[in-house]
């Protein structure tokens, strides 16, 4: 039965990402047991635009995946007609009516416009994101603007600073379990290890840098007991775009 939920849930995870002239995507999701609360999407929306979107609900293995599935139905069907603040706004109400009291989700959803390459995005009390330039400096920081989904009957969730990729940009999403990967002495990874290692990494396609990051989360935490789901998005602008 776990090996079913487990096989459900990683089929709720973007088969394949959308095919957008200058821009490769890909992401990863490790759960601590057979399943777990982090969720990761890329949804191509009607007028050009995809979204992208990375969470994790409070808690571990099929009762945060039941969140997550929640979460996930709600914003397909949303993203659709609204913008990455409204959607949460909407999301949260549902969420705040059916999650037991003190649990949450969050999460960070953005849209990306191929065309101008700008991108709008909404967190909700998720961990930053990262935009990094062709030469790996930090050109912006995805912060959170909001509370998790589910605390609160909250309808206010402010969209952060409209950001314009350019050429050669990469955009870096995680959940916390990457940064709080601990050693065996109890050291955390946390997230300047992580940037470290994409920047390390950020000539590779999107796919092979986060294979180097959960590779190197596997040798830094060696015999130490994981802690979290993991999961990691990236996100490159063409060179050449």
């Amino acid at each position: 039965e776990f090996a079913l939920a487990r096989q459900s849930q990683q089929g709720l995870f973007p088969v394949a990402v959308p095919e957008l002239p200058g821009f490769a995507i890909a992401g990863a999701s490790l759960p601590l047991q057979e399943t777990g609360g982090d969720y990761w999407d890329a949804i191509p929306l009607p007028d050009g635009r995809f979204a992208i979107a990375i969470g994790d609900a409070s808690g571990h293995g099929i009762a945060a995946a039941l969140v997550m599935v929640e979460t996930r139905t709600c914003l397909r069907a949303l993203l659709a007609h609204a913008d990455p603040d409204q959607v949460l706004a909407l999301t949260n109400r549902r969420l705040r009516e059916d999650l037991p009291a003190g649990h949450f989700v969050t999460l960070l959803l953005m849209t990306i416009d191929p065309r101008t390459r700008s991108v709008l995005y909404s967190n909700a009390g998720h961990c930053s994101g990262y935009v990094l330039d062709r030469h790996g400096e930090l050109r912006a920081v995805l912060e959170s603007t909001a509370l998790p989904l589910g605390l609160e009957e909250e309808d206010n969730f402010p969209a952060g600073p409209v950001a314009i990729l350019q050429p050669g940009d990469l955009v870096f999403l995680l959940t916390d379990g990457v940064a709080e990967t601990t050693s065996s002495d109890g050291t955390f990874f946390d997230p300047q290890g992580a940037l470290e290692v994409v920047r390390a990494h950020r000539h590779e396609g999107p796919q092979e840098i986060i294979e180097s990051l959960f590779r190197a989360l596997r040798d830094f935490s060696g015999d130490a007991v994981a802690l979290d789901d993991i999961t990691a998005v990236v996100i490159k602008v063409a060179a050449t775009a």
